[in-house]
């Protein structure tokens, strides 16, 4: 099957590759249910790390090695024990950039509808990352913040902010961020830091 993954070239450099002949997964068994990739969202953050070696990236010694977590598919097969899901049904997976993937039922998984947009939806991992930021913030009607950055999970942020009440201030140096920022409305104030 095809996958995106991490490995080492000779002069020990790592690279991102599409592979088309890595290791089907086993199953589904139990719980879990088998997908077939529609979407599979890349960040630019995670890959950068994984490709640099970065703190949270697969080891050298454990390469080649699949990486990502937002993945959109459709369940192509369903293990004994799978109550809410059957096959067909469009599923949004914490899951790596690979042709198939098998997970339990339980597990990083969430049921879309059916209108959903599935390339939209490969994005809900990093939309999560600023509804999280927002809720921990315990942000307050009419509360000023201030989101720094303006790629999209800082778009985000702001946005998700503003539906909250708060009051929104962004900053960022890259112009067609800023640009973006304006255009989109949910903050206040746009500023150019660079």
């Amino acid at each position: 099957m095809r996958a995106l993954v991490t490995r080492l070239r000779p002069d020990k450099r790592r690279e991102k590759v599409l592979v088309s002949d890595w290791p089907a997964p086993q199953g589904p068994t139990g719980n879990q249910v088998k997908s077939r990739t529609i979407y599979s969202g890349i960040t630019n953050g995670t890959e950068h790390n994984d490709l640099v070696g970065g703190n949270y990236a697969h080891p050298d010694d454990a390469l080649p090695a699949g990486w990502g977590y937002q993945h959109v598919g459709r369940v192509i097969e369903t293990g004994p024990d799978v109550v809410e899901l059957a096959v067909g049904d469009l599923v949004y997976i914490n899951a790596d950039h690979k042709e198939y993937v098998v997970t339990r039922e339980d597990g990083l998984l969430i049921k879309l509808p059916e209108d959903v947009d599935p390339q939209q939806a490969a994005l809900f991992g990093m939309s999560s990352v600023a509804m999280r930021s927002c809720r921990h913030a315990d942000l307050r009607l009419g509360e000023r913040v201030l989101v720094v950055g303006q790629g999209f999970i800082g778009q985000m942020a702001a946005q998700i902010a503003s539906v909250m009440g708060a009051r929104v201030a962004v900053c960022e140096i890259d112009p067609r961020r800023l640009e973006r920022a304006r255009r989109i409305g949910a903050a206040e104030d746009v500023f150019d830091v660079a």
